[in-house]
């Protein structure tokens, strides 16, 4: 399994913002927003070591399965010691887990900055994951083979259930070519086909600029998740 760390505060709060690392987390990247989230709200901060994407497709597809458990399992236990009005926060690949863990359990708002809609599309086809998609090629992977592999941990597999009842927040670029902007936009066609309640915000940014930006003035993001 991948290393994961967590981090967490006021977990009394009603008010409870779920923050996921992207894939290539450095620790400093989520420290304005934990600064940010206003002092009646608690946080759950996870981020986990670079191998959890692995060229063994399998062991990638186990590594997102533990992650989502203990997620999906911490959100369980403070439900389960008084209703809680979950907020969930995450940047590129961390998008998958927010949006996956929306349709599990009863979540508020979400916000997915620079997020897609098929995994192993943004994985196939991503700047940033090029080499391991060499490798997975070398072991006989296929695009197809690997769509049909990471379904379960794919956000179009999803939006059926409970997040019919949550509002997103979604942030694409036209430029962005590590989760390539394709994607993006079906993940906003999925959405409205299903009904799903979003607001979109597009600019032209990189992939990069967009997550840092957001790191550094995440007052706006948060404004939006608590205006819900």
């Amino acid at each position: 399994m991948s290393n994961i760390n967590i981090s967490k505060k006021r977990l009394d709060k009603e008010k409870v913002f779920v923050v996921i690392a992207p894939w290539k987390y450095r620790w400093f990247h989520h420290s304005m927003i934990k600064a940010k989230i206003p002092k009646d709200c608690g946080y759950l901060h996870y981020s986990y070591s670079m191998d959890i994407l692995n060229d063994d497709p399998y062991i990638t597809k186990q590594n997102f399965l533990e992650i989502l458990d203990i997620i999906h399992d911490d959100m369980n236990h403070l439900n389960k010691l008084k209703e809680r009005n979950f907020y969930m926060y995450g940047h590129s690949m961390a998008g998958t887990f927010v949006m996956i863990l929306a349709d599990l359990m009863p979540v508020k708002a979400v916000a997915a900055i620079v997020p897609g809609s098929n995994l192993a599309e943004c994985f196939w086809n991503g700047a940033s994951t090029q080499l391991l998609k060499q490798d997975m090629e070398q072991r006989g992977m296929t695009l197809p083979k690997l769509k049909d592999l990471w379904a379960e941990i794919s956000p179009d597999s999803y939006f059926k259930k409970k997040s019919i009842n949550t509002k997103f927040y979604l942030r694409l670029s036209s430029k962005d070519v590590v989760i390539p902007y394709e994607n993006g936009i079906k993940l906003v066609k999925l959405m409205k086909k299903n009904k799903i309640k979003f607001e979109l915000d597009e600019n032209t940014l990189t992939h990069s600029h967009n997550c840092g930006y957001d790191y550094m003035f995440p007052a706006k993001t948060i404004k939006k998740l608590l205006n819900c």
